[in-house]
């Protein structure tokens, strides 16, 4: 709640405000209990937990400084090395110990930075400093931004390579080629790519005339396409399979007719002989 006194009156307007991360505390005593603000004007009722005789009360006001909320969550579409030194200084306020910053850390990423941390195994490893390397390189790189956009709009899907691992790959090279867009942007760029890169034509035709609103739309009809195609091709490779045997089967009927066609042209020749 924000406490307003307009200069030369008395009265008090009271809003909803939340307190900023850093700021100057007032802890205000006075005869209705306690309150928690800042200077800025800002105050928060505390229950007092017991009554009190109000004679006993004396108005006071104290200044101190505190802070008990940690930065807000990492998206990876803020400065890394900025939020990092943030969360320094909140996790060395509070005293948490070394050995449980990852712990302090890891709930403050988003999906993004989270996915890159788990999928190099370091979600369990309590190791503040691997953690830390891994979201550097992702998200700090020591290249230059347009090397890694080159990079990305290049990648097509490699052979051989599943379409979940291709778009996984893909949303690698996104996070460091723009690391400034959001979440949502760097996603719909993921999924352009991803049609784009695609190595089957038909799978690639079906996703651009469907145009798929989200990538993870794409990706399962993409999965869906290729399953279509998969069993296309098995049930061709096994119709000619069977053409191939059907015309083993004729060639080998029409040796043996030779065969007594001339045994009984033999025979013949012999009567007409006798």
């Amino acid at each position: 709640m924000r406490v307003e006194t307009p200069s030369g009156n008395k009265s008090t307007r009271v809003t909803n405000e939340p307190l900023s991360d850093m700021d100057e505390v007032l802890i205000i005593t006075s005869r209705c209990g306690f309150y928690i603000g800042v200077r800025s004007g800002m105050v928060e009722p505390m229950d007092m937990g017991h009554s009190a005789d109000s004679s006993e009360l004396i108005p006071q006001i104290q200044t101190v400084r505190m802070s008990l909320r940690p930065p807000s969550r990492f998206t990876g579409g803020t400065d890394l090395i900025l939020w990092l030194k943030r969360f320094e200084m909140y996790v060395r306020k509070v005293k948490v110990d070394e050995s449980q910053w990852t712990s302090e850390l890891l709930p403050l990423l988003d999906d993004g930075p989270f996915r890159v941390i788990s999928q190099q195994g370091l979600v369990d490893s309590g190791d503040y400093a691997a953690v830390t390397r891994c979201l550097r390189a992702q998200y700090a790189p020591e290249g230059n931004h347009l090397e890694w956009q080159a990079k990305f709009q290049r990648r097509g899907q490699k052979a051989d390579e599943n379409l979940v691992t291709y778009v996984g790959e893909l949303r690698v090279l996104a996070d460091k080629a723009y690391p400034g867009w959001s979440n949502d942007q760097r996603l719909q760029l993921v999924r352009d790519q991803f049609v784009q890169g695609l190595r089957s034509s038909t799978v690639q035709l079906r996703l651009m005339k469907e145009m798929p609103d989200t990538l993870d739309e794409a990706l399962k009809l993409a999965i869906q396409q290729e399953s279509v195609e998969a069993a296309q091709k098995r049930l061709s490779s096994e119709r000619g399979h069977g053409s191939s045997s059907l015309a083993s089967s004729s060639r080998r009927w029409n040796t043996l007719a030779f065969f007594q066609n001339a045994i009984s042209i033999e025979t013949v020749s012999e009567v007409h002989c006798l």
